[in-house]
């Protein structure tokens, strides 16, 4: 069985390369450009897209599906647009949409008849996983009195959880529009979860 664990050389420069854009949205967006901060919100970005990956692919695994990590050009772009206008003018100003997840599917003999069907509504599995997981980040930070820690998951979740797959949206398809295609409710509730977490700890 293929490990779904290893990731390729173009996914790894996407980590690298939304690590960094992560790590300038937080770092402007609170104001404090120091190198202490700076390395503080470079490991809290990378655990951030770490735990979800490996939450979407641990379901990938099982699943004899293939998960692909992908930068977001226009998205990039629009999260160090953000970090810039925070920087500059000193407004606290955060976007995050440095990434989009594509999900296919590689052994048609797992699945039977039926499988483009089953395969839309099981696509929403991958995404849930990764919320599970950065929910577990999230607590894990939440209880070692790690606020900055917690707020930069949560920031990050809410962000994912937009509804947003339209071509007139520079973000690419986001977790939310996964999630709200298939089912309203449990979009609500994550949502709901992340802007509550968001709250100042």
């Amino acid at each position: 069985m293929p490990n779904r664990f290893k990731p390729s050389i173009e996914e790894v420069n996407a980590f690298v390369a939304a690590t960094v854009a992560i790590t300038a949205a937080f770092t402007a967006f609170k104001g404090n450009i120091t190198v202490r901060s700076v390395v503080f919100y470079g490991a809290v970005s990378g655990l951030i897209l770490l735990s979800r990956e490996i939450g979407q692919r641990t379901i990938a695994q099982w699943m004899e599906a293939d998960v692909e990590l992908k930068l977001s050009p226009e998205g990039t772009v629009l999260t160090l647009l953000g970090a810039g206008m925070s920087f500059l003018s000193s407004i606290p100003v955060i976007m995050l949409f440095p990434i989009t997840s594509n999900f296919s599917i590689t052994s048609y003999e797992h699945w039977g008849k039926g499988v483009d069907a089953m395969w839309i509504k099981r696509e929403q599995w991958f995404v849930n996983a990764g919320l599970v997981a950065l929910s577990i980040l999230w607590l894990g930070f939440y209880s070692l009195g790690i606020s900055n820690g917690a707020e930069a998951v949560s920031f990050f979740a809410l962000f994912q959880l937009l509804p947003f797959d339209y071509s007139g949206i520079p973000t690419g398809r986001l977790d939310g529009a996964v999630i709200l295609k298939h089912n309203g409710f449990r979009w609500i509730l994550w949502f709901a979860l992340a802007w509550i977490s968001v709250v100042p700890l």
